[in-house]
């Protein structure tokens, strides 16, 4: 009989199914060496053994089973959570970050429970008068803080776990759940990045490499390449300006008077350093005497008085081509 036709108990659902493969793997274990562990009942629900139970389908074989009896427990009431985790916590090899959502899981639980008893005692106008007296409720942070304490992880990766819940697509939450990649990083991912089809993109060329560190490297530049489009799409625009006045108009002219002067600046420092290579070059060839010499600046008073102050218009040269540069 697979597992859907059973009755679950709430607090089984705490810890997630085995992935196929290692359901396969457990099945074919029991089927050599039998079941060793029997199926958990409480108060006629199935609390521990699902994967167990799916694994001896698997097998053809009729599982073992147990009744805890909660009044064989002597002294204290049978607490289901307290239990799921300490047969679970032990049993499987899991991360914080798969702690982290099994810690949700934990505090969700608790929190249905709270609402089924007030719901209880909500058509009681006694037991709402006592409630009106009591003190405020604990705030909300320490029912994470309890769940956080009973997976043994801090507070923040179960809000971060909580994030991914809510804002998360299910492959998202999937992949934390299954240890893949890091609940903190997979936080970052669902608050950066809202749609969820993106997410899952990102997933998928997260699980297709070989490492931890690798799929967590995936999703962090997925988050980061969302950070950059946001901050362009924030970026102001001169059309998103206010209409033009007097003072911003001077502005602008003044920044077009500005480019203008900048471009004839260089222009001239291009035209000055072109005279003076030139002169140069004549000078260095040995074309700056006697004939050819006149037939060179014949003609070309910019020419001849370059020649006359040589040495002055060089360094004047160098002077405004660095000032062109920004140089001191």
């Amino acid at each position: 009989m697979a597992v859907e036709e059973y009755e679950i108990h709430p607090a089984a659902n705490i810890f997630p199914m085995m992935p196929a493969a290692e359901l396969q793997e457990l099945a074919d274990d029991i089927r050599v060496n039998g079941q060793r562990e029997p199926i958990v009942y409480f108060q006629g629900k199935l609390l521990d053994g699902r994967n167990r139970v799916e694994a001896c389908a698997i097998a053809g074989v009729e599982p073992d089973a147990c009744e805890i009896d909660e009044e064989d427990i002597a002294g204290n009431k049978f607490d289901a959570v307290a239990y799921v985790l300490s047969t679970n916590l032990h049993r499987r090899h899991l991360d914080e970050s798969q702690r982290a959502m099994i810690g949700l899981e934990v505090e969700k639980y608790h929190a249905t429970l709270a609402k089924e008893r007030q719901r209880e005692a909500g058509g009681d106008r006694r037991a709402k008068a006592l409630v009106a007296l009591l003190p405020p409720a604990p705030e909300k942070g320490r029912s994470r803080d309890k769940a956080a304490a009973a997976v043994g992880v801090s507070p923040r990766l179960v809000s971060f776990a909580k994030r991914v819940a809510q804002d998360g697509a299910p492959e998202l939450a999937a992949a934390v759940s299954s240890g893949k990649v890091s609940v903190s990083v997979a936080a970052k991912l669902a608050k950066a990045v809202p749609d969820k089809e993106r997410q899952a993109e990102a997933v998928i060329e997260a699980l297709a490499c070989n490492t931890h560190k690798q799929a967590d490297a995936v999703l962090n530049r997925a988050v980061s390449g969302a950070a950059y489009q946001t901050r362009m799409s924030e970026k102001p625009t001169t059309k998103a300006d206010s209409s033009p006045t007097p003072a911003r108009l001077g502005e602008q002219h003044k920044l077009v008077d500005k480019e203008r002067e900048d471009r004839e600046i260089a222009e001239a420092v291009r035209l000055l350093c072109q005279v003076g290579n030139q002169i140069a070059s004549l000078r260095d060839n040995g074309l700056l005497y006697g004939s050819r010499l006149r037939a060179a600046m014949h003609g070309d008073d910019l020419l001849r008085l370059a020649y006359d102050k040589l040495p002055e218009v060089m360094e004047f040269c160098k002077i405004v081509a660095r000032m062109g540069r920004g140089e001191q």
